[in-house]
């Protein structure tokens, strides 16, 4: 035995918002929310060389967030957005502490500054557009520190930016086809140079300010060709991932890599009622692919292969009153 805890995590959130029509194509949205998570730990496992662990840790913020709306026609719509995030650890992120026993109460929560802009587009009975700019800005990000035997710590870095763009495509027209296109472009970097360890045993390195965060694809496209009928549905779905880096120093890349899947099911209804049964094919290709990695692990074992092709079904069942 090493570890014997009940650990609670509480949280609270009070929210307002509201919107202001003040011109017949203008329209403003604001809101606040007050925002506390709470962690405790009551630790059981005390023995010579093992203290009393327990402890608490409460987290609270304030976010605002605000945006403005012109619509100059009624297919057409501009927006621009401010708002603040909060992010607390997580209980596995504060489950280890790099050096000592109990939880890592030091952690700090992330707080970031987003702003977006962008446009949302119907073609009448064709297909709706959107597309949408972003810059995010964070300070205190969370990252991992060491991890290694299955066992992970994490730190607050300095400061990160992501930035890029959103773009979406979903046909309305009436028949039995259609189709959805989704490509997202994000540069995600560390803005602060920061220190870590790496290796085994681990060394102290310096991450440069520049480098690419862990884990997090430049670019992924995703996209749909469906065939639906009242008692028949089929889709193919297409989706492409660029490299990731696996550790802070961006020593080595993971490839990039393209499935597809394939859906289908029947559909049987009535007066308040639905069953549909489907099967659905993942992988349809049998690609051999790194599906995710394990960021900063020492023995630089970052790889996690994905499945190969696999096969589900099931039945979903509905009765409304």
């Amino acid at each position: 035995l090493k570890r014997d805890e009940d650990d609670t995590v509480s949280s609270t959130d009070l929210y307002a918002q509201a919107e202001w029509r003040f011109a017949e194509r203008w329209s403003a949205h604001g809101g606040l929310r007050a925002s506390r998570v709470k962690f405790e730990s009551e630790d059981f496992f005390i023995v010579a060389g093992n203290p009393d662990d327990s402890g608490s840790r409460d987290y609270s913020e304030t976010t605002p967030v605000a945006g403005l709306v012109f619509r100059p026609s009624r297919t057409l719509s501009l927006y621009a957005t401010y708002g603040e995030g909060f992010e607390t650890p997580t209980f596995v992120e504060l489950a280890h502490r790099s050096v000592g026993s109990g939880l890592n109460f030091d952690l700090e929560a992330s707080r970031s500054r987003h702003l977006e802009a962008g446009v949302k587009a119907i073609v009448p009975e064709r297909a709706r557009l959107s597309l949408a700019l972003f810059d995010v800005a964070t300070k205190d990000e969370i990252v991992v520190e060491t991890s290694s035997g299955g066992r992970t710590t994490f730190k607050n870095a300095g400061r990160t930016e992501r930035r890029g763009f959103e773009l979406g495509l979903d046909t309305i027209s009436a028949g039995p086809w259609g189709a959805a296109l989704a490509f997202t472009y994000l540069e995600a970097t560390y803005r602060d140079p920061f220190t870590t360890v790496a290796g085994s045993p681990a060394v102290p390195v310096t991450v440069p300010a520049g480098n690419v965060l862990p884990a997090v694809p430049k670019s992924q496209l995703y996209g749909q060709v469906r065939y639906r009928k009242p008692r028949y549905y089929s889709h193919l779905e297409m989706l492409r991932r660029s490299q990731v880096a696996v550790d802070d120093l961006n020593s080595e890349f993971a490839e990039g890599y393209t499935v597809v899947n394939l859906v289908a099911g029947l559909v049987q209804q009535g007066p308040g009622w639905r069953i549909t049964e489907f099967v659905r094919v993942e992988n349809l290709t049998d690609r051999n692919y790194a599906g995710s990695v394990i960021v900063n692990e020492a023995n630089r074992r970052f790889y996690e292969p994905a499945p190969r092709r696999s096969i589900g079904a099931g039945i979903q069942a509905s009765l409304q009153f």
